[in-house]
């Protein structure tokens, strides 16, 4: 857990670096911090990084909302997992959608049971 940690203040200390250098980042760069998220159980900060993501333009693709879910999952926040396939909706084709929303509910039913 630790290690995981490490690597999600990692990449955002990245990010932060991208900002301050005037770099722009692309979606693998934030993708790339999304997953530290994930392994990190960090999701408010994957929701944060997600949000920040939106304003800087760049349009999350399906393994940055994957990402998100994945540490929403690992974290408990279900709840916040549903209402993310909700923003998916209106940004990735709706077969993705269905097929992730599938997915989550098995998981939240592994987990319930």
């Amino acid at each position: 857990m630790q290690i995981r940690c490490q690597l999600f203040y990692c990449a955002i200390s990245c990010a932060s670096f991208f900002s301050t250098q005037g770099l722009a980042a692309d979606v693998v760069s934030y993708n790339a911090a999304l997953s530290a998220c994930a392994s990190g159980r960090q999701w408010a900060a994957a929701l944060s990084v997600l949000q920040h993501m939106r304003q800087e333009g760049v349009n999350p693709n399906v393994v940055s909302f994957n990402a998100v879910l994945s540490a929403c999952q690992r974290s408990g926040q279900w709840e916040r997992a549903l209402m993310l396939l909700d923003d998916m909706r209106q940004v990735i084709i709706p077969l993705y959608c269905c097929l992730i929303f599938v997915t989550v509910v098995i998981v939240v039913l592994v987990d319930i049971i």
